[in-house]
């Protein structure tokens, strides 16, 4: 076939690729969701859900509340030049360290991470257009959990908003 123009190779390019799932048939999903959250559905009523996400600033996953107006939130943090508003670049590298190793996170340990979150939150409750208007953390709410080889950090609080 001469390639004169595009038109060729991407109809080259489609066969090829029509060819391939036929070969293989229906292939299994390339992607798992990037957190686990047990909740009791007779309890939280999910508002948002979330698999995953590409997005370059942290990114609410789950969004979940009970009759009592309890929320469960669960946030996706990437690192690098997109948190810089979120977290400084210590803050940065402690994360990662803490959840790439066991190791570290025991050296670092989820009080850390906590206080990390809690700086980020009281940063927004200072901004002028936070809808947020007050935050109170409690300290003895941090807690750890291990799933699927996934390090989660929680931590109670209550906010204000508007």
């Amino acid at each position: 076939v001469p390639r004169v123009d595009g038109v060729a190779r991407r109809q080259e390019v489609v066969h090829w690729l029509a060819a391939l799932a036929t070969t293989w048939g229906t292939l299994p999903a390339c992607a798992a969701p990037e957190w686990s959250c047990s909740l009791d559905p007779k309890e939280f009523k999910i508002e948002k859900r979330q698999e995953s996400s590409v997005r370059i600033r942290p990114e609410t996953m789950l969004v979940a509340s009970d009759a009592t107006k309890r929320e469960v939130k669960l946030l996706k943090i990437p690192l690098g030049r997109g948190a810089a508003t979120s977290f400084s670049p210590e803050d940065q590298i402690d994360l990662a360290r803490y959840f790439a190793s066991r190791q570290a996170a025991q050296a670092i340990g989820p009080s850390r991470i906590a206080d990390i979150f809690r700086n980020s939150v009281e940063r927004q409750v200072a901004s002028p257009t936070s809808p947020l208007q007050g935050v109170v953390f409690d300290d003895s709410s941090v807690a750890v959990d291990t799933r699927k080889n996934r390090r989660y950090v929680s931590v109670d609080y209550l906010t204000d908003g508007c």
